[in-house]
């Protein structure tokens, strides 16, 4: 690109003078500039000659000087008086076409007008190592592999200058590989809607270590997979060295009619790299989003944030091989993924057996809606992932599907403004043995003493005792009228309010008890065992037991425990049945009644000692309590025969604080579980029952 400068070399009396020398220099100096004689000059001269009008012109070439530079003109002639023309300003820029035949580096700051297009022959190559600017015009034009590079002193780009016509009809695949191509470290600028219908070798764009792309928003900055692109990603990030990360951030991206791509972003071996406020639609042959490691590198810290994914295959895919190829530790915020008529799955997760389980990340707020055919959640091989999601459906069951040999429990679910009734393990009804493991992953699994699963749809007059996942026997669960030793199904009318749960209505119809056992008792008279009492539960008594072993029948006194509500507070006591009155316990000096009819989770924990403070209690995962409930001279609790149930007996054997409410798991362990143990559980029994 050249700038043209003409003058006229006049005498003292203003006539013209023909055949003087126009010196140039750099403006304030003696250096000569180079100039040329002409436009398509390749030879710089440091003067040029007025012709007989006296007037002379030359050219400055934006690749010699800043546009800044200014010059010195000295005009002279034998005979003639001398004159000085300083800081001059060439700023007249010739438009047209420059061709690059040769490889160039230009250091010089370089501003192109709209109307100047440096055309690059095959094989050669265009640097700019200084700054360069332009409008969002046409200033390249490659021939080729004639290639254009920037230094790191230009940090944006975008694809018009490289012949995109951003009018989503017209195939700018190749003028977006090229501005992608041109930048060293920085980002390609989308400002309009760009039809991809054509791709390299492994994608319709090619992603790379430290160079990033972000649209001005997702209403106007587009990009469309065309139908002659085939089956490869719309973006791609090939497996590399551990450490590549790009950002991803503000635009659309969508299929053309017939078009038949894979993923609309997929990123291999990826480290700390951002995908952020990207809108997804209708990628039907793959994912919306896909982060995977199929080489042995790792591929970590990634993030998904605020993504909008609809009727894609699978939303967000997270794809491992081993144990060095997972993309671990991936964290998603906030955002959806919807189902359309294609999506098979929202969430879908999979890593290799053993030390190869894809682990460590984190979904938080995210919407997942919609009915998806296979699976709302997937996980193969995935363990110590967290769920902290809000799911919606419109027909049908929610699915949670777990598979292989290494989907643990440590995985944390918490879908909170859940409207299904249900969950499934993709071929029936939610599979009781998935919470199962996971309450088994986070407990030691022998320890499990008792824990009922319960679920709106059973008519039967038993509940399935699950602790025999522990080794243990299992206990007889019986449904009970008021009268406690008849057995009756559970009440079937408004089974559960959300989630799955069975509903009790305490002395009016419904209980549950189970006969003693040696596994539920925790104490010999001498010592006590340590244990704990998990539930997650919508009450509605102000007195109401979670569950007792307690007996005040006259004559035939059988006390060990208590937890539950005494006007509307929460207190776990161990009573010592052979000195009368003699108790240690916990509670939570405040009324709770503000939780009656909303899910929460409740637990106590024991220890072996034999003070209040061996006892904790906590509600939705964090320890609550703050008040000493306890009288006279405590040894221990005593093996006694009294039955396990949801009430205890009065002096005159009739039902006493009887639970009114809905129930959805029940577990006694025989260990003292720690703070972090709660919490799990208060996620995993939220995440299966499908309430926050």
């Amino acid at each position: 690109m050249r700038a043209y400068f003409k003058g006229v070399f006049r005498d003292g009396s203003g006539n013209p003078v023909a055949s003087g020398q126009a010196c140039v220099f750099l403006a304030g100096t003696d250096t000569a500039a180079a100039v040329y004689t002409s436009l398509a000059g390749t030879t710089s001269a440091a003067y040029v000659t007025s012709g007989s009008d006296g007037t002379f012109e030359f050219w400055v070439d934006r690749f010699d000087y800043d546009e800044s530079q200014k010059f010195k003109v000295v005009l002279s002639k034998t005979g003639y008086a001398s004159a000085t023309w300083d800081n001059v300003i060439v700023d007249q820029v010739v438009l047209g076409t420059y061709s690059i035949t040769a490889d160039k580096t230009v250091s010089t700051t370089i501003s192109v007008p709209d109307g100047v297009i440096y055309s690059v022959a095959t094989g050669k190559t265009l640097t700019f190592s200084g700054p360069f600017s332009a409008g969002t015009y046409q200033v390249f034009s490659l021939t080729g592999t004639g290639a254009v590079v920037f230094g790191e002193k230009t940090r944006t780009v975008p694809p018009e200058w490289f012949g995109a016509a951003g009018d989503y009809t017209t195939d700018d695949g190749a003028a977006i590989r090229a501005a992608y191509a041109a930048l060293t470290k920085g980002t390609l600028i989308l400002s309009d809607a760009y039809l991809i219908d054509s791709g390299d070798t492994n994608a319709g764009l090619t992603l790379v270590d430290g160079k990033f792309i972000k649209g001005v928003g997702q209403t106007t900055a587009k990009l469309k997979a065309g139908a002659n692109l085939g089956a490869k990603p719309l973006l791609y990030m090939v497996a590399g060295a551990s450490g590549q990360h790009v950002q991803l951030a503000d635009f659309y991206a969508e299929m053309a009619a017939g078009a038949t791509a894979t993923d609309a972003i997929h990123l291999d071996t990826s480290q700390s790299s951002i995908i952020d406020n990207v809108k997804i639609y209708s990628f039907t042959n793959g994912s919306g989003i896909k982060l995977s490691a199929s080489t042995a590198h790792t591929a970590y810290f990634n993030q998904i944030r605020n993504p909008y994914i609809y009727n894609c295959v699978n939303g967000i895919e997270l794809a491992g091989t081993a144990a060095t190829n997972a993309p671990n530790s991936t964290s998603v915020y906030g955002g959806e993924v919807v189902a359309g008529a294609t999506s098979a799955i929202g969430i879908k997760m999979t890593g290799a057996a053993g030390a190869g389980a894809l682990n460590g990340c984190y979904f938080n707020g995210t919407d997942v809606e919609g009915s998806f055919s296979t699976a709302t959640i997937s996980l193969e091989n995935a363990t110590g992932n967290t769920f902290d999601i809000r799911t919606e459906t419109t027909t049908g069951y929610q699915t949670l599907k777990l598979a292989g040999t290494s989907t643990k429990s440590n995985n944390s679910f918490r879908f909170f403004e859940a409207n299904q009734t249900g969950y499934s393990d993709g071929t029936t009804s939610f599979s009781k043995a998935q919470v199962v493991s996971a309450v088994s992953g986070i407990v030691t699994a022998a320890n499990i003493k008792l824990l009922l699963v319960f679920d709106p749809n059973d008519t039967a007059t038993t509940e399935t005792d699950r602790s025999t996942v522990g080794g243990t026997t299992a206990h007889v669960v019986t449904y009970r009228t008021a009268d406690p030793t008849a057995a009756v199904a559970p009440a079937t009318s408004a089974p559960h309010a959300a989630g799955l749960a069975t509903y009790f209505t305490g002395s009016a119809s419904r209980l549950w008890n189970t006969p003693d056992a040696a596994d539920l008792t925790f104490g010999d008279g001498s010592n006590d065992t340590a244990f704990s009492i998990v539930t997650l539960a919508s009450n509605n008594n102000t007195n109401g037991t979670l569950v007792a072993k307690y007996d005040e029948t006259t004559v035939s006194t059988q006390r060990e425990y208590f937890f539950g509500f005494d006007g509307a507070k929460l207190k776990m006591v161990c009573y010592d049945n052979s000195a009368a009155g003699a108790s240690i316990g916990r509670s939570y000096n405040t009324s709770l009644a503000s939780d009656w009819g909303t899910w929460h989770t409740y637990a106590a924990t024991k220890s072996t000692g034999v003070t209040s403070a061996a006892i904790k209690v906590f509600r939705d995962g964090v320890a609550i309590d703050d008040t000493n409930v306890e009288a006279g001279s405590y040894t221990a609790m005593e093996d006694k025969t009294a039955l396990v149930g949801s009430y205890y007996l009065s002096s005159a054997s009739a039902v006493t604080y009887p639970f009114i409410g809905r129930v959805s798991v029940m577990l006694i362990v025989a260990e003292e579980l720690t703070a972090s143990q709660v919490a799990r559980l208060d996620a995993v029994l939220r995440g299966y029952a499908g309430v926050y």
